[in-house]
């Protein structure tokens, strides 16, 4: 290694900082900072890729149950059109009603999953915002620090 390269510069022998200098040195908290948003910005988008599965999952189960229950219903106006026996007749309009239910809870499903869709999409923006603020709040004190030190060399020793 060159002269002073320990002591905090790039090691070219100029006494510049770099940057990953900086990371490794005086910024490290910053910098850790930096890499912990990093990381929530990460998990973020993946909870809202989880999540835009889910709506799907559930348009795809509301879909289902909503041609189940067309059918149920024909079915229904079938057997009481067609003068079938009541027994008949009670348990069509039995099945018919628990297809309802079932529908009522998937669309209540859906309800939930688009709301916490919308929640990721606000964790998101934040999230990106916080990332850029902690870039900028780390950039400047490597710009900060290595004016100064510029401004040192300049003064001499």
């Amino acid at each position: 290694p060159s002269p002073g390269a320990h002591d905090g510069d790039s090691g070219n022998g100029d006494g510049e900082l770099s940057f990953e200098d900086f990371k490794r040195g005086e910024g490290l908290a910053l910098h850790n900072d930096y890499q912990e948003v990093v990381q929530a910005l990460k998990n973020c988008k993946s909870r809202l890729k989880t999540t835009v599965g889910l709506v799907n999952e559930q348009v795809a189960a509301i879909d289902a149950k909503t041609a189940e229950n067309d059918a149920c219903a024909a079915a229904v106006a079938a057997i009481e059109e067609g003068s079938s026996s009541p027994s008949a007749a009670t348990d069509a309009r039995l099945g018919l009603t628990l297809v309802k239910r079932e529908l009522e809870l998937a669309k209540r499903a859906y309800r939930d999953a688009f709301q916490e869709l919308g929640l990721c999409k606000r964790q998101l923006a934040e999230t990106q915002s916080l990332k850029q603020r902690a870039l900028d709040i780390l950039v400047k004190a490597y710009e900060t620090r290595a004016l100064g030190r510029e401004t040192e060399m300049a003064m001499g020793p």
